[in-house]
């Protein structure tokens, strides 16, 4: 994309060097309290962003770390709202298919919805986090996903 040199890249270690190398712009690496990284970071300190198991978790962080007093939450689904497993693909196209489901969790209208045991895992690692952190507004875009406690339907947004 043309736009890559403008565009600041914040990733982990474990990025393939290829996609790396092929990024225009800047670049930040950062890790998590695994201790995977603790000889990485004694060898070369790096910025620690929470990871709970997604990529939203370092994604809310670095957002929070940076100043945002509101984080608006899209595509954070945490299930499979309208028994879709992504909005641009077909059922199981990147993955499992919804028929593969393990769990089930409320949405924003209180119905249940088809989910995985790491996707509830997930939502309640941000959940934890969000709770941690009561001077930040969290929004939510849809409530069509997953119930997220602590957030709340952006008002722009009406489903």
């Amino acid at each position: 994309s043309a736009n890559w040199p403008e565009v600041k890249l914040v990733y982990f270690p474990l990025v393939p060097t290829e996609t790396l190398q092929a990024w225009k712009g800047q670049r930040f690496a950062a890790i998590s309290a695994n201790p995977l990284f603790k000889a990485l970071n004694g060898a070369a300190p790096k910025a620690t962003l929470y990871s709970g198991g997604s990529v939203i978790h370092p994604a809310v962080d670095l957002a929070v770390r940076l100043g945002c007093e509101q984080v608006i939450l899209a595509g954070t689904d945490f299930g499979y709202p309208g028994n879709r497993t992504h909005a641009a693909w077909q059922d199981g196209e990147l993955g499992p298919s919804v028929a593969k489901a393990t769990a089930r969790t409320l949405n924003g209208h209180g119905e249940r919805i088809p989910s995985d045991t790491n996707f509830n895992n997930y939502r309640v690692e941000l959940e934890r986090y969000i709770a941690s952190r009561p001077s930040i507004r969290f929004y939510n875009s849809s409530l069509d996903g997953a119930r997220i406690r602590g957030t709340t339907l952006h008002p722009e947004f009406t489903t």
